[in-house]
C-alpha cells in the first residue's frame, strides 16, 4: 500500500495536491516483487545508486525506471487497485475530519 498527495484542502497554499491517491498491490508471493525492485535498483547507474536513498519512490524516479518496474510487474501474478479521491468533491464538513481519511 502506498499513498500519494496530501490531506490539505487549502488550495491557496503552494504544493497542495488536487487528488489523494491510495494504491494497493496484491500478490500471493511477496518475494518476486522484492526481486523486481532489487533488480531495478541494480540496473541504475552507479552514480545514481550511490546518491540514492535506497528505496524506489515513483514520484522521484525517472520515467525510464518507473516503466522498467511496471514491465517487470506485468509478468507477475499481481493485482493493482488504485483509489483516487478528488479533494474538490469532498463535502465541506468532512474537510475538517482528516483523521477519517487516514483510517481508510
Amino acid at each position: 500500500m502506498d499513498e500519494s498527495g496530501d490531506l490539505g484542502f487549502d488550495k491557496t497554499k503552494r504544493g497542495t495536491s488536487r487528488n489523494f491517491v491510495i494504491t494497493f498491490l496484491f500478490t500471493t508471493q511477496r518475494r518476486p516483487v522484492e526481486k523486481i525492485i532489487k533488480k531495478t535498483f541494480s540496473k541504475l547507474p552507479n552514480k545514481v545508486q550511490k546518491n540514492h536513498p535506497g528505496c524506489l519512490h515513483a514520484t522521484k524516479e525517472k520515467d525510464k525506471t518507473r516503466i522498467m518496474v511496471l514491465k517487470y510487474l506485468n509478468n507477475l501474478d499481481v493485482f493493482i487497485l488504485t483509489i483516487t479521491l478528488n479533494k474538490s468533491k469532498v463535502h465541506t464538513r468532512l474537510r475538517n475530519e482528516k483523521h477519517l481519511f487516514s483510517t481508510i
